[in-house]
């Protein structure tokens, strides 16, 4: 007993270090989104795709180029022009909205990742709000979000299929119909196999990112012998997104807002014990 009260001081105070260090990077991230808040890469790589798509050179990367969604996506991609990197931008915003914790909206608001996301123009945000109901337990979220991992496929997006296909039986079949579908629909853009090679390779690519915040960024792919099975560790036990952090061989700033779902629940599980948990776990 009088052990364990002389170590939780020093938790609370490894606790409050880690939160003032997070808060610290969050603020210097901030500045840097002041700073240079036109560059838009992702925007700029979804209009690129579509013109490369009819060229046959979709997934010839070279830097700053990198596409890796499905093939079949590059055309749609076309249709970004008419609707402008303003209200692409300003449809993130729209997004916090849409989040089932208004706790979660508001984190986001204020933080870095987020607003990463915003300028870069890439669409986080929409898979996080899919992520969330999807785990709540709504049907239409879940249709998306089992799509989205179809068609837009990251390693942060695993936990929580693998904890929907584990916890909801039925949403077997429905995933496996929509894998099939994904692989018949790229076969006649002619990009399959570049776009199968394009998943294993951005991994090594992405992983000498100067926005890479994973450990990887230090110990290389080494970090996957202990991020993947930390990862089947904690979506067993409910925690997604920690899981999604652990298992990623790379975490550019964007991915950060899947840390979000340690703010929702289940099906079922309130939202304000969801978050009282997550309050719990840091204490």
């Amino acid at each position: 007993m009088i052990g364990a009260a002389r170590t939780l001081p020093i938790h609370r105070a490894l606790i409050a270090a880690a939160v003032i260090l997070a808060l610290a990077a969050n603020v210097v991230g901030l500045a840097t989104i002041v700073i240079d808040h036109r560059r838009a890469f992702d925007w700029d790589i979804y209009l690129e795709a579509a013109r490369r798509f009819p060229l046959g050179t979709l997934y010839d990367w070279h830097a700053p180029y990198f596409y890796r969604y499905a093939p079949q996506l590059a055309p749609v991609l076309a249709l970004l022009p008419w609707v402008g990197l303003l209200a692409w931008r300003a449809a993130h915003f729209v997004a916090l909205a849409l989040l089932p914790s208004r706790r979660l909206a508001l984190l986001m608001l204020i933080s870095y990742p987020f607003w990463f996301d915003v300028n870069t123009g890439n669409l986080m945000v929409f898979v996080l709000v899919a992520a969330a109901w999807a785990y709540r337990g709504n049907r239409v979220a879940t249709a998306a979000y089992l799509a989205l991992c179809v068609l837009i496929p990251r390693p942060i997006m695993v936990p929580l299929l693998a904890w929907i296909l584990w916890q909801r039986r039925a949403w077997r079949v429905p995933f496996i119909v929509m894998a099939l579908l994904g692989v018949l629909t790229a076969i006649p853009t002619g990009y399959l196999p570049a776009w199968i090679g394009s998943l294993f390779q951005s991994g090594a690519n992405e992983i000498g990112n100067d926005f890479n915040l994973s450990p990887s960024r230090f110990i290389g792919a080494a970090w996957l012998a202990i991020g993947v099975p930390l990862a089947a560790w904690l979506t067993i036990r409910g925690r997604l997104g920690w899981a999604s952090m652990a298992i990623s061989p790379y975490l550019l700033p964007y991915y950060v807002e899947m840390l979000g779902l340690e703010l929702v629940g289940p099906v079922g599980y309130p939202l304000s014990s969801a978050t009282s948990r997550s309050a719990s776990s840091i204490e």
